[in-house]
């Protein structure tokens, strides 16, 4: 008899969307998440996509508060963008841009227990299929791996 830990075992968020311009039509797809949401993004990416993104969530009446990313995945950075969110009132958290930003928001939307939205700026990203972040400490050593219970519930692709 075959034991169930001899499957390889395959997760992934809940939902997964990908379009032309996906950010900037996006609102009814993301309404059943939350209205109040954290959008963490790099300053690049930021100017990028995310300013658009903010403006475009705000005009359809959700609450948008940015948090830039400082650069590292890091325990200190997971507690200082948390803080931010519980002051703020976050129901979602939104990472937009590569795999340390993604990591943070997973590990932010995983300490608040609330739902976590990966906008990766590659398609290649697998950060939304992983439970985990990869944590580091400020001058980029590696710490250790944070598992988590969920996956974020929602990816969306750039394009």
């Amino acid at each position: 008899m075959t034991n169930s830990a001899e499957f390889n075992w395959f997760g992934s968020p809940d939902h997964y969307v990908q379009g032309k311009n996906i950010l900037l039509n996006s609102a009814d797809i993301l309404r059943p998440y939350g209205k109040k949401f954290l959008l963490l993004a790099d300053k690049s990416v930021y100017a990028a996509a995310g300013q658009k993104f903010q403006e475009y969530l705000t005009h359809n009446q959700f609450t948008v508060d940015y948090v830039e990313f400082n650069g590292e995945s890091s325990l200190t950075e997971i507690e200082r963008v948390t803080k931010i969110a519980q002051e703020k009132g976050s129901d979602v958290i939104i990472g937009l841009g590569g795999g340390k930003t993604l990591d943070t928001s997973k590990g932010i939307a995983n300490k608040l227990n609330i739902a976590n939205i990966i906008c990766p700026s590659a398609a290649s990203c697998d950060a939304s299929c992983i439970k985990l972040s990869i944590i580091y400490t400020e001058n980029h050593e590696f710490v250790k791996y944070l598992f988590y219970a969920h996956h974020p519930v929602l990816r969306q692709i750039l394009k």
